[in-house]
């Protein structure tokens, strides 16, 4: 699932983020997975209206929403950063 999710924010973030570079960072704890994504975007990352069937983009964010456990972002001097956290399971 952390895969998916990463490829949803990067995805986002090439698509959204009008950025020469991205940068993503990946974390881990004990408990916990953290991806986040980085952009030299000013923009601002909500999960959109559910599409319909026939659309074919508007569902990235509604995975991540749909698959981890929190997810948030942060706007930056220089860029906007989408993360994402999911539970490690033992």
């Amino acid at each position: 699932m952390l895969e998916l999710i990463t490829g949803e924010l990067v995805g986002n973030a090439l698509k959204y983020g009008n950025s020469r570079l991205i940068a993503v960072v990946l974390s881990r704890t004990t408990r916990t997975a953290c991806i986040g994504v980085t952009d030299e975007g000013q923009g601002c990352a909500s999960a959109p209206a559910r599409p319909g069937p026939a659309e074919e983009g508007g569902h990235g964010l509604l995975i991540v929403e749909a698959l981890a456990d929190r997810w948030g972002q942060w706007k930056l001097s220089g860029g906007f950063t989408v993360w994402a956290e999911m539970a490690i399971e033992r």
